[in-house]
């Protein structure tokens, strides 16, 4: 069975502009809806193609109450509610509800949280993003990260010739070197109107490239050639993921078997990452593998759960325990997540991934 294709979603981008007031404004509402104050401005509807459309001025939203269910942490609804859950919007969600501790702690069942609607009706399939004071995605990272490339094509220059590299091997890492700086170039070019799962997708991939070339070029040799298979190995995903920047995100759908026993698998998170950060983890910061796991994890559990994923990129997917974002990315950063499934998310019809409950990826 394939799932199908996704349908345009379109991505709400709010402005958010919190003061002490407006923090504590939610507590002081008691029905399901009550009419948002002044807090909103720059508000506008981004299309997959990046058309930005403005939509109309803050008396059009209201704040919603919401009910967390047993076992749910704040991300966990912020998903059910619609939101995407890039880094910028649940640090405002986070805000709105000033008395959460943690975004992926579960919550007291029954829990009231506040979110934001738009009154207007915004496709079924919308999802709603919060980028506090209104900054717009910037080509900045891409432009940094076209600097440091320079400076690792010099790297790589200085390896020519040298006996620890084979020629095939100098020859990779320029090859390496061109596709990172191509694809660095179409995202630096496009980064205003990529959706924040692209930008985060695209920015640890460029970074993550990068640093393996350097690493390539100062520590491999003819009898260690890891590290130069790695530096190709994600230069050739992140040139691909920019070629199909345009297309729409594909449809996954991941199924957890129940036991031989016929009792229902437990619910389970899907957890996804491009397939060269699990292969090649200890070269990323922790940190960001924490934010970009948070970001493409599903927001259904199993069984079954469906999520989107990107054309263009090979991920490495997996199943775990529910609210787990931080140790996924330390097993990923130790290189411990080895029960994975490979998957090139190109096609426009993706096959079903199915686990057995034991495939599941749980602290060492």
């Amino acid at each position: 069975m394939h799932a199908s294709t996704s349908t345009c979603a379109l991505v709400l981008l709010c402005a958010l502009a919190l003061d002490s007031r407006a923090q504590a404004a939610p507590a002081t509402h008691t029905g399901k809806m009550a009419t948002a104050s002044r807090e909103f401005r720059g508000m506008e509807v981004v299309g997959q193609d990046g058309k930005r459309t403005p939509i109309a001025p803050s008396k059009n939203f209201k704040l919603d109450h919401e009910a967390s269910r047993s076992g749910e942490s704040l991300l966990d609804v912020t998903r059910r509610k619609g939101y995407a859950v890039d880094p910028g919007t649940v640090e405002a969600v986070r805000k709105w509800n000033p008395k959460v501790e943690s975004t992926i702690n579960p919550l007291r069942a029954g829990e009231t949280l506040t979110f934001v609607r738009p009154v207007e009706n915004v496709e079924p399939d919308a999802k709603l993003a919060v980028v506090p004071g209104a900054r717009p995605l910037t080509p900045l990272v891409f432009t940094t990260q076209r600097a440091e490339i320079a400076k690792v094509r010099m790297e790589v220059q200085k390896t020519y010739g040298q006996p620890q590299l084979s020629a095939q091997q100098h020859q990779r890492l320029q090859v390496a070197t061109d596709k990172i700086e191509r694809a660095n170039a179409v995202f630096e070019a496009r980064a205003t109107t990529m959706s924040p799962r692209q930008q985060a997708l695209a920015a640890v991939q460029i970074e993550a490239a990068t640093a393996q070339i350097r690493t390539a070029a100062v520590s491999a040799s003819v009898d260690r050639p890891d590290a130069v298979l790695a530096s190709a190995a994600i230069a050739a995903d992140a040139e691909t993921f920019a070629k199909l920047l345009s297309s729409g995100p594909r449809k996954l759908r991941v199924v957890v078997r129940s036991a031989p026993s016929g009792k229902a698998a437990e619910p389970l998170a899907v957890y996804v990452l491009p397939l060269g950060l699990v292969r090649y983890g200890p070269s990323t910061d922790e940190t960001k593998l924490r934010n970009l796991i948070g970001v493409l994890t599903f927001s259904q559990p199993t069984s079954p759960s469906l999520g989107d994923v990107e054309p263009g990129v090979k991920y490495a997917v997996w199943v775990g325990p529910r609210h787990s974002v931080d140790l996924m990315a330390k097993l990923v950063k130790n290189g411990s997540v080895k029960k994975y499934v490979p998957v090139d998310a190109t096609p426009a019809s993706l096959a079903d991934v199915i686990f057995d409950e034991a495939d599941q990826i749980r602290a060492p």
